[in-house]
């Protein structure tokens, strides 16, 4: 771990660039950078999701508010490219939108967003709901900081347009965020890694919107062992397997 006076080299934010009060709540303590050798530091338990992907840094700061000892954390993750960033976003998207960066989901306490190659969450611990005024409103300086908008994963426009729900449709390279959106098998049977590009869907198969996945992974370089077919067939689990929003 890091702690920062300055800015931050590799991700071209400069802390002070972010506002260090936002409403009635002022940053606290010393602004930290962990890599991928350090992550486990800061995330013991989450930090496989992240290293799944390109990940390169984390920034991360804290805000408390004056009258209690409620806080706000604002990590912003450095993931290489914003296919990567996506893919972080799109591995566990459960909540409305919040029209924050280029995709953005907002529940209790938790703000979750990518823009460009950077994935972002702001969080609170204590009082939820007199901390998500300043959460959306951080989220928002925050997001006009990280440049220009990224592209979309290229895979996904093999994607069968029709009924597809875009909101449940994942892009990822490794078993565990596999297994995070629909488990097959606790053993690593596809053969993925981080050469793999993979697409989780969710489709409606009919007017009652029934749910359906499929799935398509392409290795980009080619391997001796447990070749996956480059045209893999649609996986559609039986209605108890299905997962229910």
């Amino acid at each position: 771990m890091k702690e920062l006076t300055q800015e931050i080299p590799s991700q071209g934010i400069s802390p002070r660039a972010i506002p260090s009060k936002v409403l009635d709540w002022q940053a606290s303590g010393a602004d930290a950078v962990y890599d991928r050798k350090t992550i486990y530091d800061y995330m013991d338990g989450g930090a496989e999701v992240y290293l799944a992907f390109d990940f390169r840094e984390v920034f991360s700061r804290k805000y408390k508010h004056p009258s209690a000892q409620d806080e706000i954390t604002l990590d912003i993750f450095d993931m290489g490219s914003p296919e990567e960033a996506y893919g972080v976003f799109s591995s566990d998207r459960q909540d409305p939108d919040a029209g924050i960066g280029q995709e953005s989901e907002y529940g209790p306490g938790l703000l979750r967003f990518w823009q460009g190659r950077y994935f972002v969450s702001v969080t609170a611990s204590g009082d939820e709901p007199s901390a998500e005024k300043a959460i959306h409103e951080l989220g928002k300086l925050a997001a006009a900081q990280l440049g220009p908008a990224g592209f979309y994963p290229a895979l996904l426009a093999a994607l069968p347009a029709t009924g597809l729900k875009k909101n449940r449709t994942s892009y990822f390279h490794a078993p565990v965020n596999l297994n995070n959106r629909f488990f097959v098998a606790s053993e690593n049977i596809l053969n993925l890694d981080r050469k793999t590009d993979c697409v989780l869907a969710e489709y409606a198969a009919d007017r009652e919107a029934a749910e359906c996945f499929s799935s398509s992974a392409i290795p980009t370089r080619p391997r001796p062992a447990k070749p996956i077919s480059p045209s893999p067939k649609p996986i559609c689990p039986t209605p108890d397997r299905m997962e229910r929003p």
